[in-house]
């Protein structure tokens, strides 16, 4: 992930922890994401520890919040830096027997022994459609990354387990959003590559303030590509006029040395003084100057002879 990425996910999920959810059900299904996402179940003396790690400090505050209000306990929270990367992240430890018996009970975790055999979601965490919707959120906050609109659109969430990865994207298809899934190194990635994809993803996790800054962008960079083109048209078609008027003065120039202009019918006279007085002009402003003015076609005809005639004398010398 780039730094200009890295910093606008840090600034999308700074937004979206400060809108707390206000159901109890809809709190518990956020907070299971987050654990199934990045929750990992150790033992320290024969006794299961839950261990969440977070990369974000205000993420790591809010799981803390979610926890105190939820299970009715206060968590350690450790601080710690990545060796390699030098990124800081943050461990929050769960040790209370009873606080972990109600978390498992809620995530139907029945084997606190054996994280590895994953167990799925239960359905009722995400029975109804706002539950739906904060398991998504809780997703993102948990594994998800964003790039700035200003650049290529893209958004991923990482899921260690292939079980987590496919039922993001079963919840995503429940909202009519296509999301593919890809395996790499370090885990499972679900990921959108199209701004209307996104968008709707934003606007299903509440992310309103995301939405409304990636609107804002897309509508400027369509504005840009659409008046780049408009350019580029009219270049195009400058240089199409440039070149044509470029031909037809040579052509004249040749009809005046080698037997003059003169000997060509009125018309064609009139059209070739037309185009020497307005050299720049297009063939629809020619046709216009010409005397009597002409329609657009007619002038084209009469350069087109003049060019013909031009060619013709060149090869008889």
């Amino acid at each position: 992930m780039s730094i200009k990425s890295s910093s606008y996910t840090k600034k999308v999920k700074n937004e979206l922890v400060q809108m707390e959810n206000e159901k109890f059900c809809c709190r518990w299904a956020e907070l299971a994401a987050i654990i199934h996402l990045r929750g990992y179940i150790i033992l320290q003396r024969k006794v299961p520890v839950l261990t969440i790690i977070m990369d974000s400090n205000s993420v790591a505050r809010y799981v803390f919040k979610l926890l105190k209000e939820l299970a009715v306990t206060y968590p350690k929270i450790l601080h710690r830096q990545s060796e390699n990367t030098l990124h800081d992240y943050f461990i929050i430890k769960i040790e209370e027997e009873v606080v972990l018996k109600e978390i498992f009970q809620r995530l139907e975790i029945k084997n606190e022994h054996n994280w590895v055999n994953m167990p799925g979601v239960s359905e009722k965490l995400v029975n109804n459609n706002c539950c739906r919707r904060s398991y998504l959120r809780g997703s993102f906050l948990a594994g998800g990354s964003i790039n700035s609109p200003e650049s290529a659109y893209h958004l991923e969430i990482l899921a260690e387990y292939e079980t987590y990865a496919q039922i993001i994207v079963d919840l995503l298809q429940g909202f009519e959003i296509k999301a593919s899934l890809r395996r790499r190194e370090n885990g499972y990635y679900v990921y959108l590559k199209s701004a209307e994809g996104i968008m709707e993803f934003l606007r299903v996790i509440k992310a309103y303030p995301a939405l409304l800054y990636m609107e804002e962008k897309r509508v400027i960079k369509s504005l840009k590509n659409h008046t780049n083109r408009l350019v580029n048209c009219d270049t195009a078609n400058l240089d199409k006029i440039s070149k044509a008027a470029h031909q037809q003065l040579n052509s004249i120039e040749t009809i005046e040395q080698l037997s003059g202009l003169s000997k060509l019918p009125l018309t064609l006279q009139t059209a070739a003084k037309t185009r020497r007085k307005y050299p720049e002009a297009s063939l629809k402003e020619l046709a216009e100057l010409n005397q009597p003015p002409l329609s657009k076609s007619g002038m084209n005809y009469r350069l087109k002879r003049i060019n013909q005639i031009a060619y013709q004398l060149k090869n008889k010398t």
